[in-house]
Order: structure tokens, then sequence, then C-alpha cells
């Protein structure tokens, strides 16, 4: 799977260009999903970020990365709200990254520390 870095394409063309690699058309796939096809179209116009049930499906379903598409939608997830929330500490890292506004290579590195962990 390609790095999110290196990938300027959106959640919506992702999730698209996924789909019809498969050859699966709106309807067919929608259907799978037990969604309605407009609500894909949604998605895949970046109209609409999924729920974070429906992310997990999607990454499952068209084999991509979960955490990438998360982050594409700007959602954080129930986990992670959840533990910021509870942990002043890391609320205030996510702070502390968003106003030295890392670069790519630094963030990766930052994601290779914690992976460690």
């Amino acid at each position: 799977m390609a790095d999110i870095a290196n990938d300027d394409r959106s959640l919506g063309e992702r999730v698209r260009d996924a789909r019809l690699g498969r050859q699966l058309g709106v309807r067919e796939f929608a259907r799978q999903l037990e969604i309605t096809p407009s609500y894909l179209s949604d998605i895949e116009a970046d109209r609409r970020a999924p729920a974070e049930p429906l992310m997990h499906t999607l990454a499952d379903a068209l084999n991509l990365e979960f955490d990438q598409m998360m982050a594409l939608s700007g959602r954080l997830g129930a986990q992670a709200e959840r533990y910021i929330k509870r942990t002043p500490d890391a609320a205030l890292l996510f702070r502390r990254i968003s106003e030295k506004k890392l670069s790519p290579d630094e963030l990766a590195e930052l994601r290779e520390i914690v992976d460690k962990y």
C-alpha cells in the first residue's frame, strides 16, 4: 500500500480507484456494503466521510489502509478521541506537533518511534 505522504489522492478518489480496480460498479459495491449507491457516490466525490464502522468495512473490502483512510477523512476515531480526552499529555503532544508544522519526513520519523513502543 502506498504511503499517505506520497499520494495526493483524496479519500474519495482512493475509494473510487480501488473499487474500479476490482471492476465493481457503484450499485454492486453499494449493495455489498449495505449502503445506498448515492451514499457511496457521495463518499467517492468527497461530499461525505463514512462513519468509522463503514470505514473499516471499506478498508477491508478494498484492501486499503484503515489508518490512512481515517487520516484522510480528518477523523481520529473513537478510541483515539477517548485516549486524547483522558490523557492530557497526548493532547499536548498533538498540539505541539501541530504548532511545529512537521514535514511528512518528520512525521514519518515520529510514527516509526511510536511504532517501536
